[in-house]
């Protein structure tokens, strides 16, 4: 029943106040504004609202341009409901270089994702832990690398947490190909420490320029992960979006896939599998440039695709 919905205030050119995130209940007429969060430290142009999360009584914020690093927000609802407040917590990352952190995040129980594909020109990801007495600014409990990335990378791009296992998506792998991967970390029975993947996903059919990983989503043993492609007619197709399942066994590296999502109607540089989710059997895909111009002069409304099954 609450949604959470973010203003960066860039499109106004930023100039006189920072981002907010507003705070919305469903009620019987209709979806009802009853907080605004906004950051203690706040100023214009830091980016704060970026990025937002939520899972229970817990939104994350991401702010990738507040610092030089960037920084996120931790906002739990207090005991007499939501209301116009400042942070609970602020994370931050331990690298003073870790460019763009907070560009994406994700938040399930307890735990904490957050992504930073410029970190050392790689990309990193970040795990937060809460602490047993609550949540309290800190600096990352491990922090997840991919074995195998080089710069230009961009792993950190896109997030997702589910329970234990986080999803982190690298659309820029290897980079100067951009076919893109999926990188599957799950906790150790100790907790999370810093590390490599534990499995790497692929697309079998891959071509330059896939961009797989461009955005993710994980939910339980699904993981759905965008290949958008550029944002220009290089490639004959519009764009997919992929379905991995965990093996009995546990999640392995593979490029076999379950499934491909493809628009029936899509043209090249709609975008397809920009934003991705899924819940239950239902699957939505986010096509942001979709449009009815062969000749791509004109950019369009955008579109959403569902997919049941």
């Amino acid at each position: 029943d609450t949604f959470a919905v973010s203003a960066t205030s860039w499109s106004a050119g930023c100039t006189t106040t920072g981002g907010a995130v507003y705070v919305f209940l469903r009620s019987k007429g209709g979806p009802q504004q009853v907080a605004k969060l906004m950051p203690s430290d706040g100023y214009a142009c830091d980016g704060f609202g970026y990025s937002v999360a939520i899972s229970g009584d817990t939104i994350v914020v991401g702010s990738p341009v507040a610092t030089q690093s960037g920084q996120a927000y931790v906002f739990v609802k207090p005991a007499t409901g939501w209301t116009n407040m400042t942070e609970t917590a602020k994370l931050t990352s331990s690298d003073s270089n870790a460019g763009w952190f907070g560009v994406t995040v994700s938040v399930s129980g307890n735990t904490v994702a957050i992504g930073s594909y410029m970190q050392n020109f790689t990309g990193e990801a970040y795990v937060f832990v809460e602490p047993a007495t609550g949540w309290a600014s800190m600096t990352e409990t491990a922090r997840l690398s991919p074995s195998d990335g080089v710069v230009g990378d961009s792993f950190g791009y896109a997030i997702a947490i589910s329970g234990n296992t986080i999803l982190v998506g690298s659309p820029n792998n290897p980079y100067g190909h951009y076919y893109g991967a999926g990188y599957i970390y799950v906790m150790p029975p100790s907790g999370w420490v810093s590390g490599t993947q534990t499995a790497k996903l692929t697309a079998s059919d891959r071509v330059v320029f896939d961009l797989l990983g461009s955005s993710v989503f994980l939910n339980g043993s699904t993981a759905l992960l965008g290949a958008p492609g550029p944002s220009y007619p290089a490639l004959p197709t519009p764009g997919a979006a992929y379905i991995y399942s965990k093996p009995t066994t546990g999640w392995k590296t593979t490029s076999k896939f379950r499934e491909k999502l493809i628009p029936a109607d899509g043209l090249p540089t709609d975008n397809f599998g920009t934003a991705v989710s899924l819940s239950g059997s239902t699957v939505v895909v986010g096509a942001p440039y979709v449009h009815w111009d062969p000749d791509f002069n004109n950019p369009g409304p955008g579109a959403a695709y569902v997919f049941g099954r």
